[in-house]
């Protein structure tokens, strides 16, 4: 092999996941320890942000500074920690103008939410989200770069998912059910210790590949660990490269263990779908009686063009939205109950309002899910407390047990934990894009092409004006305002976006499968607070959520109690 650095999408893959450019590279290379690598690439990346200060961009105020003649690298370098406090800082002073957070990787705009509806009918030549998200995730490195390719999944989620969605229940409720009868440890008469995020990861991989791929793939083993660490994978080479400017990215790529095993679970994904897809289109011509299974994988094969509807391509696209769907949904699971093991008291009302809902109704149903009104005023609360927008995070291994010993009658699933996480994180700030053409604003803010702004989704739900106490968690908030609003009810649900809740996004790319990740996650909470009793080790409280930059996560070594419920519990569901 010829002694090059290649980014080639396809380069290949040894069986055990190294890289043969591992051999084309000189071992002198090999002597920097990864402290010196990215000490290096920050370096000449604050000396680009310093340069580039001079020369452009909008002008606005920096938060964060002690005084003014702090160096900028220590604010940079605070963030990492303290992103929250310096983005409700700012919030709480320029909510009616902009201003900027200092990054490791650069610098973000963060505009006002007044700005929303204005920027929403933008067309996205002249500001891009799909270039943001291809920004933030530096796709032609960990292969997100079929996203920017065409649409294709944000057509079939918007066109056939959602439409869907109450043809989904019976599906998703079957494979729930084996996925608890092999996932939940046996606590029949005991109380017994388990990492929650890890069961509930296996939980959501298991039931979202039972809509994407259908009930064969959603049980095969190869498939589920690789849907799951692709998303580690792919966040461990974007933390690592975000060090680095963009002309060493390359060379820093090629010698990534990280990188290598993302195309590896590339090549696995394409091992497994391709043959489906290609049966399914072998059996479509030549036998009358077949019927098209009703997944996202085959209205994808049907909604697609020639060029998108090659078989590499639809598998890249199934792994990329198994990124998108399976941490996130986690996390927001797992808020969900970790803040009921701290408010013990709401599991009864979630309860009964379950068994009313489901007595009346014999089955699990769409307009079931619809009915259970305090669920999902819960989950919104949660979400308000807990952000679950989507943005690239990850979880430093100083914050983590170095070698995890499991104490006594504790269960872990198959899942390995690893000593780092590398996950998509929720954030505090949504609404993501990046100026393609210099645009002015109705009240005269130019933002000249190039500038990466958002909006702090998270500081608005906490903002007095917008909702009341916002520092109490209010389960049921929302379904009073509901109940007291009916003509305008529909403004207040879980999966329901406007300019004061952003945490799915808003506008024309706000999250295309919010809806069905809502029904998800609801069915994955009733179904667990149902069949097990919850609750938190002795003398601990609700686990301290993780912050690294603007980004808020659940801590994912959390361990937490739990018990299997009499049968009263287990027959009414």
């Amino acid at each position: 092999m010829a002694h090059v650095i290649s980014t080639n999408k396809d380069a290949p893959i040894m069986e055990n996941g190294t890289s043969p450019l591992l051999e084309s590279v000189p071992n002198a290379y090999f002597q920097l320890t990864t402290a010196q690598m990215l000490v290096f690439g920050a370096i000449t990346i604050l000396t680009a942000q310093f340069l580039r200060g001079f020369f452009g961009g909008v002008k606005a105020p920096f938060v964060g500074y002690r005084s003014k003649w702090e160096p900028g690298l220590l604010v940079r370098l605070r963030f990492l920690t303290s992103g929250r406090s310096m983005i409700m800082d700012g919030y709480n002073r320029f909510k009616d103008s902009v201003f900027k957070v200092s990054r490791l990787d650069g610098d973000i705009l963060i505009l006002s939410n007044k700005y929303v509806d204005e920027l929403r009918s933008v067309p996205e030549e002249n500001i891009s989200a799909i270039k943001a998200h291809q920004h933030a995730l530096l796709g032609n490195y960990s292969t997100t770069w079929i996203m920017a390719e065409s649409d294709l999944h944000t057509r079939v989620l918007q066109t056939k998912l959602t439409p869907s969605l109450a043809l989904l229940v019976a599906p998703v409720k079957e494979e729930l059910d084996f996925a608890l009868d092999k996932e939940m440890p046996n606590c029949n008469d005991e109380w017994v210790e388990v990492a929650l995020g890890q069961i509930i990861l296996r939980l959501v991989a298991r039931v979202s590949a039972r809509v994407f791929l259908g009930p064969k793939v959603c049980r095969d083993e190869k498939w589920l660990q690789t849907s799951i660490h692709y998303t580690e994978d792919v966040f461990m080479v974007i933390l690592t490269l975000r060090f680095f400017p963009p002309y060493l990215r390359p060379f820093v790529a090629a010698v990534l263990p990280a990188t290598w095993k993302v195309r590896a679970h590339l090549r696995t994904a394409k091992k497994i779908i391709v043959p489906i897809i290609n049966a399914g289109r072998k059996a479509e011509k030549e036998d009358p009686r077949y019927e098209k299974p009703s997944t996202l994988l085959q209205w994808m094969m049907d909604a697609a063009n020639e060029d998108e509807g090659k078989p590499h391509k639809l598998a890249h696209r199934q792994l990329l939205l198994s990124l998108a769907a399976i941490h996130t949904t986690t996390m927001a699971a797992s808020h969900a109950i970790y803040d009921l093991c701290s408010m013990p008291e709401l599991f009864e009302p979630l309860r009964e309002e379950i068994v009313e809902v489901l007595e009346h109704d014999r089955a699990w149903l769409k307009q079931g899910l619809n009915k259970m009104r305090k669920m999902d005023s819960f989950l919104r609360e949660s979400q308000r407390f807990s952000p679950s927008s989507w943005r690239t995070s990850h979880i430093p291994s100083s914050s983590l047990p170095s070698n995890p010993q499991p104490p006594p009658h504790t269960h872990f699933p198959k899942t390995k934990i690893h000593p780092t996480h590398h996950l998509p994180s929720p954030s505090l700030v949504t609404f993501n894009r990046i100026v393609q053409t210099p645009t002015t604003l109705s009240d005269g803010l130019h933002l000249p092409a190039g500038t990466h702004f958002c909006i702090a989704s998270g500081a608005i739900a906490r903002d007095p004006n917008i909702v009341p106490s916002p520092e109490r968690f209010d389960a049921f908030r929302w379904s009073t305002k509901r109940a007291a609003e009916p003509e305008d009810s529909h403004r207040h649900q879980h999966a329901v976006t406007d300019k004061y809740t952003m945490h799915f996004g808003h506008g024309r790319y706000a999250c295309p499968g919010r809806f069905f990740a809502s029904n998800e996650i609801k069915m994955i909470v009733a179904h667990l607070i149902m069949r097990y009793e919850w609750r938190f080790r002795e003398g601990e409280g609700r686990p301290v959520n993780l912050s690294l930059d603007e980004n808020l996560f659940p801590d994912p070594e959390a361990r937490v109690l739990v018990r299997r419920r009499g049968r009263g519990g287990v027959d009414r569901i």
